[in-house]
């Protein structure tokens, strides 16, 4: 049986690569409780830099 490759297209229009293209809308409220985190985010991300 041969494996099946991704379909590139599918994964162009998906809600993921929408997302990418477009950014995600995110909320006053949320951004606000998410904003004391961002630093612990970034950290996580990139082990080997501070975040200013």
């Amino acid at each position: 049986m041969s494996e099946e490759v991704p379909n590139f297209l599918f994964a162009v229009k998906s809600r993921w690569g929408e997302a990418k293209e477009k950014g995600i809308v995110i909320d006053q409220r949320t951004r606000e409780a998410l904003r004391p985190q961002l630093s612990v985010i970034w950290e996580s991300w990139h082990p080997d830099k501070e975040a200013k």
